[in-house]
């Protein structure tokens, strides 16, 4: 089957490595899938959408041209320059039918990107938004918007995250990691064990580690788009 992975990625500026680190396989997997050697499966094409911050149906080439915009819609895909855009509420292809979930998925706060960030989470919502397919039936699921640009360009300013609370994280993809002291992060993930936790940001780039009693959780993106 025909497919858009390897132009998606590079639209998003990712590396073979780059993408098999936000979809939890190897380069040499994602180089058989964009080369059609290897079956684009269900599971597949969630995993590579939610690394890629597109729906499912874009990377198999279902919207030649990107349909008109809705905001407050729950779906992302690319546009030519890479960002990632709503489409309608409702998109229907000849094998795949795709709609937006309940307007449920709380904004929790804000996530400022810069070196002083900051996540405060205290249960109240400041919206709801449509909640995105990969999120559906997903308890304690909820959004955040960024602000600054120590993430750029994998996260900018502008940009609403979707957060999997209970999905693995896995080196290489976007955290929210809320601390003990109240204060927040979002940044990369690179590993944690049973001492500590080691975050990476792009601007200016650096490494940050917590001790693991300063954590009290780390929540991993799975999806952005324009807010």
């Amino acid at each position: 089957m025909e497919n858009r992975i390897r132009e998606l990625r590079r639209g998003r500026g990712f590396t073979l490595q780059n993408l098999a680190e936000r979809a939890d396989t190897t380069n040499q997997q994602i180089s058989r899938l964009e080369r059609g050697e290897r079956r684009l499966t269900t599971d597949w094409m969630e995993r590579l959408a939610g690394a890629l911050g597109c729906s499912p149906a874009a990377l198999i080439g279902a919207y030649a041209e990107p349909p008109p915009l809705r905001h407050g819609s729950g779906f992302a895909s690319a546009d030519n320059n890479g960002s990632a855009q709503y489409l309608p509420e409702q998109i229907r292809t000849s094998e795949f039918s795709f709609t937006s979930g309940p307007r449920d998925l709380p904004v929790l706060g804000v996530a400022i990107g810069g070196e002083d960030a900051w996540f405060e989470n205290n249960g109240q919502a400041n919206e709801y938004i449509d909640r995105p397919p990969l999120l559906n039936g997903v308890t304690d699921a909820y959004a955040v918007y960024v602000i600054g640009d120590s993430m750029s360009p994998a996260l900018r300013e502008g940009h609403l995250v979707h957060v999997h609370p209970h999905r693995r994280p896995t080196a290489g993809c976007e955290v929210v990691v809320q601390l003990s002291n109240g204060r927040g992060l979002l940044k990369e993930f690179i590993r944690r064990d049973s001492d500590q936790l080691v975050l990476r940001q792009h601007n200016p780039p650096k490494e940050l580690t917590f001790e693991t009693d300063q954590i009290t959780s780390v929540h991993r993106i799975i999806g952005r788009c324009d807010a």
